[in-house]
């Protein structure tokens, strides 16, 4: 395609073109579209980013709450909007209040996991749970393994 040589087994991948190519016009250039373009670029820029801090907000408040979740409702009050509001934002940004506060709690409990001296029941206890058993099985459907053997 290139007509040039190639070489193979190289520390790298590269090609390498006169730099004069940089500075022709596309063919099919259009300045109109450009600017609706880039303007459609930073508008949803600017939509990501609230929407990530948001949700920030939202994983920081739950996170500081996994030994007694407050539920949609709760959580909802504590982010000054009503649980209609928050379960739509939530589904906007691909997940539910269960979905997070189940990411939550598996990234908490394997961190507790990795600190030996964390016994199971105690793990449960402090992520929430009533029972030992539910937190077995919750942890075996988030990782396919029981805490014990991830522990291991």
């Amino acid at each position: 395609m290139f007509r040039l040589p190639l070489q193979f087994q190289a520390t790298s991948n590269a090609f390498a073109f006169d730099k004069r190519w940089l500075e022709q016009p596309l063919p099919l250039a259009d300045a109109v579209t450009h600017q609706a373009m880039a303007e459609r670029c930073r508008k949803q820029n600017t939509e990501f980013t609230g929407r990530e801090a948001w949700l920030g907000r939202i994983r920081q408040v739950l996170a500081g709450q996994l030994h007694a979740a407050p539920g949609l409702d709760g959580l909802a009050a504590q982010m000054n909007c009503s649980a209609r509001t928050l379960r739509r934002h939530l589904h906007e940004l691909g997940c539910s209040y269960q979905e997070l506060l189940d990411e939550l709690r598996f990234e908490r409990a394997k961190q507790l996991l990795a600190e030996d001296h964390w016994p199971i029941h105690r793990i449960a206890e402090t992520l929430g749970f009533s029972e030992t058993a539910s937190f077995r099985h919750a942890f075996v459907r988030w990782s396919g393994v029981a805490p014990s053997r991830y522990r291991g």
